[in-house]
């Protein structure tokens, strides 16, 4: 894929997002953006060092953020912050389907336990970015 951006772009704005559930697209997005576009690396990049670490490391009553970035090292863990990823119909403000609270409510649980000291702290959804209650 040449233009990741692009290739978002167009499957959020042509509505084709929507015929999907966050679960199917949200590996993908991670993986292009984050890593393809942002340049932030997985486990599996390097043997050392890794920027994006996937579904473990903030934990809220049973479940846990889409991804934190940071820097991973064997036996070190830094947190600079958590990605939480939602459906492009998933509204923020309000729970959807069989979540019982709104994606806003269940950022701020991530953010208030992740072991960080940065304030920068947003829930992500696949067709807007988040930042402090502004769609960006």
């Amino acid at each position: 894929m040449a233009d990741p951006f692009q290739h978002w772009a167009t499957l959020i704005a042509c509505g084709r997002a929507d015929d999907f559930k966050e679960t199917d697209l949200l590996p993908e997005f991670l993986s292009d953006i984050f890593c393809g576009l942002l340049g932030y690396t997985g486990p599996a990049a390097t043997a050392d060092t890794y920027t994006l670490s996937r579904e473990h490391h903030v934990e809220v009553d049973g479940k846990v953020a889409d991804a934190v970035r940071g820097r991973f090292q064997k036996g070190k863990e830094q947190f600079v912050a958590f990605l939480e990823g939602k459906g492009a119909r998933d509204p923020f403000d309000g729970p959807f389907a069989e979540r019982c609270m709104s994606a806003v409510d269940q950022a701020y649980r991530y953010a208030i336990n992740l072991p960080c000291d940065s304030p920068f702290r947003s829930p992500c959804g696949l067709p807007r970015f988040s930042f402090r209650g502004l769609d960006l």
